[in-house]
């Protein structure tokens, strides 16, 4: 790390977002690395692509619920997400290029909104009006986790079941889209969605990881 980190400059938006998935993967958490990480990749986001924007945020999303994230990492995640911060450079982006994100980027993107506690209703709306694109395609490749993920980030979020009806008004008051005028169209999709799943298909985890979403 010590050694790439006088390289990031000369880094493509791929090199830099695989790096920091892997470091996330490693569980690998260094302040001073990803603060200059995500300030070389800032300057880059118009060309990343849509799995390189959900992979940055997923890496940091993923490196904030480590239980032994230092206090210097949390201070560097407060200042990301800050108004202004790289947080709304990348959600900037995501509205930009939503047509564009697959299931899994929007999946993931949910997911890590929510871990990080990123509250945009806007972005929000556009990732959910994509993501119901999706599955709603007979032949979407739809997945138990991809489910879950959702509807934890939603219920993460404060747009639980019992919520349904803010979730519709408010996302109905950042969008002119129609796809949210059912209070509870979101989780009635995904429960239909994943009730069409084959029994094999729906892990332990993802059982769980929905049923704390409906508790």
């Amino acid at each position: 790390v010590g050694e790439l980190r006088g390289k990031l400059a000369t880094c493509k938006p791929q090199d830099l977002s695989n790096t920091a998935w892997a470091l996330a993967k490693l569980g690998h958490a260094d302040p001073g690395f990803m603060a200059v990480l995500v300030g070389e990749l800032r300057g880059k986001l118009a060309t990343c692509s849509p799995q390189e924007l959900s992979n940055t945020v997923w890496a940091l999303a993923t490196l904030a619920a480590q239980e032994d994230s230092s206090a210097e990492f949390t201070v560097l995640l407060k200042q990301l997400c800050a108004p202004g911060g790289f947080m709304q450079a990348v959600v900037d982006q995501v509205r930009l290029r939503i047509s564009s994100f697959n299931q899994q980027d929007v999946c993931n993107t949910i997911w890590s909104l929510a871990k990080l506690r990123y509250h945009d209703s806007g972005v929000l709306s556009v990732l959910l009006q994509r993501w119901e694109q999706h599955v709603r395609d007979p032949g979407s490749d739809v997945t138990a986790q991809g489910l879950a993920n959702v509807a934890w980030g939603l219920a993460r979020l404060g747009y639980g079941v019992s919520h349904g009806r803010e979730l519709g008004t408010q996302l109905m008051a950042d969008s002119s889209a129609s796809t949210h005028d059912e209070p509870a169209s979101v989780y009635k999709l995904l429960a239909s969605r994943l009730l069409a799943l084959e029994p094999g298909a729906v892990g332990t985890r993802a059982l769980c990881t929905m049923a704390w979403a409906h508790a």
